[in-house]
């Protein structure tokens, strides 16, 4: 039996394959570290490539914990302004979908960043925004927490949103 194996990689592989989180999983890994050093190379150096962007999108992942999430969407976002961020494949975009379960502290604190973030405007102002991944994503994991009674506040800031994102915001991550 080769290390891997070993060390519970097939175990992993399984879980994947089920949806679990694949950066946030990995104890022997500084997750975080990764991720902001990749970032920070996708947005100085790569950004618009459309591979280095898909794998740019993985800690947004509904599976990564939140804390993961919300390091990948600070710097994303600070780029959102730049770039139109084209989805994942639509086979593999139920990962992306909000969960309905409720939310720890930290994915309180998401959502408080994706409202902050359509708030300041840089989610729209790339041209061609109204396609773009990001916005969609906030406009999809605001509109579900809001529709799913996790914050009330929330969701009758969201029945103010202009025509155009609730259109979005009901039409899913599709």
């Amino acid at each position: 039996m080769d290390s891997w194996a070993a060390e519970g990689g097939e175990a992993r592989a399984a879980d994947f394959a089920a949806g679990s989180s694949l950066l946030g999983g990995e104890p022997q890994a500084d997750v975080m570290s990764l991720v902001t050093r990749t970032l920070d190379h996708f947005s100085a150096e790569s950004l618009g490539d459309p591979l280095y962007t898909q794998w740019a999108l993985l800690p947004l992942r509904s599976a990564e914990p939140a804390a993961l999430q919300i390091e990948a969407w600070g710097q994303l976002e600070a780029l959102a302004h730049k770039l139109c961020v084209d989805p994942p494949p639509p086979s593999r975009l139920c990962a992306w979908a909000a969960q309905p379960q409720a939310p720890a502290a930290d994915g309180d604190r998401l959502l408080e960043l994706l409202e902050h973030s359509l708030q300041r405007g840089n989610l729209s102002r790339a041209e061609g925004a109204d396609t773009s991944f990001l916005l969609r994503w906030a406009l999809h994991h605001l509109a579900a927490a809001a529709e799913g009674g996790r914050a009330p506040l929330l969701a009758a800031r969201v029945a103010e949103w202009p025509e155009a994102w609730r259109r979005v915001a009901a039409a899913g991550l599709e």
